[in-house]
């Protein structure tokens, strides 16, 4: 899925992104990275297209343990 239409499912879900950055470098001259802290979501982006989505716990206030949906 290209990077607009995720922005747009992410939208549409009420997903705010908290940072997009682009993270290009010499071996992937076209690599990008969509944020949303809130979701604990990561979203990597090679050529304009998602190759990698990466979802991240919630955690307990001192940042130790894995908080679990009851």
């Amino acid at each position: 899925m290209d990077k607009e239409k995720v922005k747009k499912v992410l939208q549409d879900a009420n997903v705010e992104i908290s940072e997009e950055e682009d993270i290009s470098d010499e071996d992937n001259p076209d690599m990008q990275l969509i944020e949303s802290e809130d979701a604990g979501l990561m979203i990597w982006f090679d050529e304009g297209e998602a190759i990698e989505i990466q979802l991240l716990p919630e955690l307990d206030e001192d940042g130790e343990d894995i908080v679990w949906p009851e």
